[in-house]
């Protein structure tokens, strides 16, 4: 009456993020390894007829390969992130994402080192819409010379 042996493929079939995420890298490898090869052996059992408990077992297994390949690469990308966490440049999956208008939005402080270039350029731009402003305004001698042009042509 002694209970039935556990098999691998019995061991090995719901895996939990939360398990996963306090493993070293090299066991990570190993259980994907195990998972990758008893589902192989999975895939062979359903070709030759194998029972409808080994058929209904494959999409666990290969839910468990997807929860550890995701594992391994969020461990992977928060090494990256941390190894470019102070530099100006970073790759581009590690950037933030935003939207394309917010990413070229200007920071602050650039915001603030063209206040004054901003203003100008503004009023300006009105003061030529509404045709206050000529040329003689801004160059007093232009007037003078279109008109001392005009005599020695004339």
């Amino acid at each position: 009456e002694a209970a039935p042996p556990v098999t691998p493929s019995c061991a090995m079939v719901k895996v939990k993020a939360y398990e996963l995420r306090t493993k070293s890298k090299d066991d990570l490898y190993r259980q994907l390894e195990e998972l990758k090869t008893e589902l192989q052996q999975l895939r062979v059992a359903k070709v030759t007829g194998g029972a409808a408990s080994k058929l209904s077992k494959i999409k666990v297994v290969r839910k468990s390969i997807a929860r550890v390949l995701t594992v391994i690469n969020q461990n992977k990308k928060a090494a990256i992130r941390e190894a470019f966490k102070d530099k100006v440049y970073k790759p581009l999956d590690i950037r933030t994402k935003q939207t394309r208008a917010l990413r070229r939005k200007l920071t602050t402080e650039q915001v603030y080192s063209h206040h004054l270039w901003m203003f100008a350029h503004v009023a300006i731009r009105s003061a030529i819409r509404s045709d206050s402003f000529h040329d003689a305004d801004c160059f007093p001698d232009a007037d003078q010379e279109a008109d001392s042009q005009g005599e020695v042509e004339g």
